[in-house]
């Protein structure tokens, strides 16, 4: 179809499954996933790896058509995080043109200019909010150009009710989407399931969604369903 791919390699790669993708047995180990903590990074070395192999002859470069890589997802931490992952993607043989983010939640420290392209994200409305009138909140904007990165609707059930600014370097970037798209919220036992996803849990420490459990102080194992 003449496509060009940017590949989502995680290892924390999305919000509405288990553990946003990491296996039971890394959260189990105690590592401070989504950190520099080095046992958690060599295990991301094994799985860029892996990954690489994988996309063997379907990069940019080799006439294919990945033309980027986007590095973990939604992910709110020190900047310093992502380069260590863009650092592992190079070394692991993921050369590729652009190097890509969320530009939501804000990051907790600034990122180097034209180090990692952010980009936008927006939905015509959210299967996480608690809400029954149609569209709810700033969910119309989702229809409007928009030079932002950050949104002010995604995840309000976990980042709250927040006011979307321009933050840095915005301006200099192209303006680029992550995802821009409907949402629904179809009803299965005991549980929202956001499209046709496997279903939102919550973590047993209660603290928040096993997908965006804050693994760096919680890494309880058990998984009790979500109330509808």
């Amino acid at each position: 179809m003449g496509l060009t791919v940017v590949v989502r390699c995680g290892p924390w790669c999305h919000g509405e499954v288990r553990n946003g993708g990491l296996p039971d047995w890394v959260l189990q180990k105690g590592w401070q996933v989504r950190t520099d903590d080095e046992r958690y990074l060599a295990k991301v070395r094994v799985l860029y790896a892996q990954i690489a192999a994988q996309l063997k002859g379907l990069l940019w470069k080799e006439g294919g058509p990945v033309v980027g890589v986007q590095l973990d997802n939604e992910y709110g931490g020190p900047a310093q995080h992502l380069l260590s992952l863009k650092r592992l993607a190079r070394e692991a043989g993921l050369d590729t043109p652009l190097y890509t983010r969320t530009g939501w939640p804000e990051l907790a420290t600034p990122m180097p200019f034209g180090e990692i392209l952010p980009l936008y994200g927006n939905y015509a409305e959210g299967f996480w909010d608690r809400e029954i009138a149609p569209m709810p909140g700033k969910y119309w904007e989702a229809f409007l150009f928009s030079n932002l990165r950050t949104s002010e609707t995604i995840a309000t059930d976990l980042l709250g009710q927040r006011e979307a600014q321009l933050t840095q370097d915005a301006l200099r970037y192209p303006t680029w989407r992550a995802r821009l798209a409907a949402a629904c919220r179809p009803r299965t036992t005991g549980a929202s399931c956001p499209f046709r996803r496997i279903p939102s849990r919550w973590c047993s420490c209660r603290s928040a969604r096993a997908a965006s459990c804050p693994a760096t102080t919680c890494t309880t194992a058990a998984r009790t369903p979500r109330a509808a």
